[in-house]
């Protein structure tokens, strides 16, 4: 039988009406929410029917789970991933994921879209999660991220070491996109993922130049579209961003340099946003003093000024936001991922329009807002708590109180 399940709240974040609700209860009956009510209308005296266990987060500031649309299971925030990779096995990857998810979930994130794991570790940490056997967020994952040979997607170590499996991902021509692309949806990638452009943690090369062709990029969407999933691209310069607008792209990752013109396309396109602040920002802050290489620490810099002003000039125009991290990235673990929520704030994001970034937008983008992104009766009973008030202070989603993932109570 399924357990029921009754929270008194006195402030539920209402996504839909970008509103925080006052005096609310939630019933939960299985791993489903069956109401939302006025705690007024109760009873007085009697707060849940025989049978119903009632939890009171009165006093707290009670949200939707939260969702990371951006997320590594594989790296921890160390400084050069790359460097311990060539001892790492496949096996040491997935552990090292399903802690990192684990992290994610007692902080509030119960739900991640991952962007990209070697070996398809992220797929086996989230099919054991499904299966019950681990505690973690429901995962949305992509398999590996399809780029070209010498761009961001190649961590190959020099000409004579060669890596079979990830030398699939490493596509001249649409043909091969499409035959990465459908390599991917064969092993449980749930969305694809291309490197439309440069990036600050791979040597060489300018940062945002672009790195596949129009029909490359056209070849990938167009095998997502086929499957009926979503695509996404990392892009951090105006040509690649534009390039994969025009190609039919979902969503763009970080989208550091744009102009108007990308703006417009974004809009034009319906595409969405995840710009991912908080990746660069660690490396700037950190990188000289923690060893990180020059050329990455100079790449993070000079981009720094232009991500904030490219987010600015997409939020203005009404471009979707959506909450992503790049957690795992250098100095950028997970589990303390709500510093975005900051950096966001100070970009001149309201508050509201934050806590729906992490919300509703990313199960948009998801395409799971049928079943997520808002506590409403019939959606899975996803709910995360916090010490404080995010509307007047988004550092206060560091204080995470209270998690319940499908109606499971996971953190109290």
């Amino acid at each position: 039988m399924d357990e029921r399940i009754r929270l008194l709240c006195s402030r539920v974040f209402d996504p839909v009406g970008k509103r925080a609700l006052k005096d609310r209860y939630i019933d939960i009956s299985g791993e489903r929410i069956e109401a939302v009510g006025d705690m007024g209308s109760l009873p007085e005296g009697a707060p849940a029917d025989a049978g119903v266990r009632v939890v009171d987060l009165r006093g707290l500031f009670v949200m939707p789970g939260l969702i990371d649309a951006h997320a590594h299971l594989g790296i921890s925030g160390q400084a050069d991933p790359g460097a311990r990779r060539p001892k790492e096995t496949a096996a040491v990857w997935t552990l090292r994921g399903l802690k990192n998810a684990q992290a994610d979930l007692t902080a509030g994130f119960t739900s991640l879209r991952v962007c990209g794991d070697r070996n398809f570790i992220s797929e086996a940490v989230r099919d054991s999660i499904a299966r019950g056997e681990f505690d973690g967020p429901r995962l949305m994952t992509c398999g590996q991220y399809i780029g070209a040979p010498g761009g961001h997607a190649d961590d190959s170590y020099g000409p004579y070491l060669a890596d079979p499996e990830m030398e699939k991902f490493l596509c001249c021509g649409p043909y091969e996109v499409m035959r990465a692309a459908r390599y991917d949806l064969k092993h449980g990638a749930q969305f694809i993922k291309i490197m439309a452009s440069g990036g600050i943690m791979s040597p060489g090369g300018v940062t945002g130049v672009c790195q596949m062709t129009l029909e490359e990029m056209k070849a990938a969407c167009g095998i997502a579209k086929m499957h009926g999933v979503h695509s996404s691209a990392h892009a951090y310069g105006n040509e690649a961003i534009k390039t994969a607008l025009r190609a039919g792209i979902d969503n763009i990752d970080h989208g550091m340099v744009m102009d108007e013109e990308a703006v417009d396309l974004m809009l034009e396109r319906g595409a969405s946003l995840v710009p991912t602040l908080i990746a660069v920002e660690k490396i700037v802050r950190n990188g000289n003093d923690m060893g990180l290489p020059e050329w990455a620490v100079r790449k993070a810099s000079e981009v720094r000024d232009t991500h904030r002003k490219s987010l600015e000039m997409c939020y203005r125009a009404g471009v979707p936001i959506c909450f992503g991290t790049d957690a795992g990235s250098p100095f950028n673990p997970h589990g303390h991922q709500t510093e975005e929520a900051e950096l966001l704030f100070e970009c001149g994001i309201a508050p509201a329009d934050i806590l729906c970034a992490l919300t509703i937008n990313a199960a948009r983008l998801m395409r799971m807002d049928k079943s997520i992104g808002s506590a409403e009766p019939g959606k899975l009973a996803d709910i995360a708590a916090f010490g404080a008030d995010p509307l007047v202070s988004p550092g206060a989603l560091s204080d995470c109180r209270f998690v319940m993932k499908g109606g499971r109570i996971v953190r109290q």
